[in-house]
Parts: structure tokens; sequence; C-alpha cells
């Protein structure tokens, strides 16, 4: 998504925590093809730096149009009946009080000039998991995206919101690229 955003003029701040070298592999590919990007460091499951994070960003670029929620991830394969409080305080903060805690930093500079939230998830929303509770963020926040109008099951089809997008292969991320240019240039696209 940072590419699709960068090649439509869009200057983006990356987050990471422990990929830097990847991070920063990304970050090189799209100031070559002269995009604007700024890097930042924090831990998704620390409120407070996490938080910084966001507000970092959106001083640097005096604002934000938009946050993209994409952190998140196993944190550990383990069966339910094993899950204890703090297998499941870990999974949580990772992959649902990150999503919160980004976008209470980011809606004041949202509100402020208009803008949008993408939360994105994995596919093991539609699919589910290998009896593990690494994704039960997944399970919590597939049937609140559905209410909201947006349908887990067409969320690869919609092309915003796979977690593995950087494992596809080049022919879905030029259709995801090419889906997220046609929306960011869609008037009519209800941000």
């Amino acid at each position: 998504m940072a590419r699709a955003f960068a090649a439509q003029g869009a200057r983006v701040g990356l987050h990471y925590n422990s990929s830097k070298e990847a991070t920063e592999a990304l970050a090189a590919e799209i100031t070559e093809a002269g995009g604007t990007v700024v890097l930042v460091k924090a831990d998704a499951c620390n409120s407070e730096e996490f938080a910084a994070a966001v507000k970092s960003i959106a001083e640097q670029f005096g604002g934000l149009d938009g946050l993209i929620n994409n952190a998140g991830g196993m944190v550990k394969r383990i069966p339910y009946e094993d899950v204890t409080d703090a297998d499941y305080d870990a999974i949580m903060d990772l992959n649902a009080r990150s999503v919160l805690v980004a976008s209470k930093a980011a809606l004041p500079y949202l509100k402020k000039q208009g803008g949008f939230v993408i939360n994105t998830t994995s596919i093991a929303a539609r699919n589910g998991t290998g009896g593990g509770a690494g994704h039960i963020k997944d399970t919590w926040i597939a049937p609140l995206l559905h209410k909201s109008g947006h349908d887990p099951a067409r969320q690869r089809e919609d092309n915003i919101g796979h977690k593995d997008y950087e494992q596809q292969d080049s022919h879905h991320r030029q259709q995801d690229d090419d889906n997220i240019a046609q929306c960011i240039n869609d008037p009519d696209f209800p941000y």
C-alpha cells in the first residue's frame, strides 16, 4: 500500500519495530521512484510510544490525510485452551489496542483537514486459523467490519486490507496498486 500511495504523490510515513531493514529497503524504493517517506520506530504494543509515532509523522508532514493500521501478527500459535491472560494481552495489544491507539492519535489531525482510516486484518478473518489463538483479533474485528458495511469475505477482492500484501505475486501487487490508485483518484470514493 505504501508504494501505491507514494506513486499517487502521497507523502508516506512508515512505522516499524523489528523490521528495520525491510522498512528501510521499502523507503529507499519509494524515494528512488520520486516519493517522500519518513520512517519512525515504535513498539505497537506500547500505547505511549505508538501514539508518539503517529504524532511524529503528523508533525513532520504538517498534518495527516490518512492512517493505515497495518501493525499486527500471530504473536504465537497456541491452542485456545492453553491461552493465558498474558498471551491474550500480547495478542490484543498488538492486533487490536494498536488500532485504537493509532486511530485515537490520528483523529485530531484527520478531523482538522479531513481524512481516512484503513484498518487491515489478515486472511484469517475470512478463513479462520488452524485452531490457534494467534488471530483472536481477526475474529473480533471481522464482525465489526461486517456490521459497518465492509464484507470481510471480499477483503482480498477489495485489495485493501490483505495482511500478506508483500507475499502476493507481482500480478496481484500490481492489481492492488491499480485499485488503490483508482480509489485515490475517484472523487466519489467514500473516504
